[in-house]
């Protein structure tokens, strides 16, 4: 939710494209059935995507106080390699 920008009243179409598959991993070619389709999903550039406004289920203060808060929370973290 604190990353996903419809929450701020913003969506995005078309953020990713089919293309080729690049390899077929050895986790695919064990899946039951097969392999399904020899095609996969990347990310398409930013400026290629269509930004779409939507109603904001949270007012921009509070969507920039909780970036605020994950970027003290990732400093702060006890996981956090010194």
């Amino acid at each position: 939710m604190l990353h996903n920008p419809p929450y701020q009243g913003r969506a995005c179409y078309g953020k990713t494209e089919l293309c080729p598959r690049q390899r077929i991993t050895r986790r695919l070619r064990q899946r039951p059935g097969g392999i399904g389709r020899n095609s996969a999903f990347r990310e398409r550039p930013r400026q290629d995507w269509i930004e779409i406004p939507v109603p904001a289920l949270v007012s921009e203060a509070a969507f920039v106080l909780a970036q605020e808060q994950l970027e003290k929370n990732k400093r702060f973290s006890p996981r956090r390699d010194h």
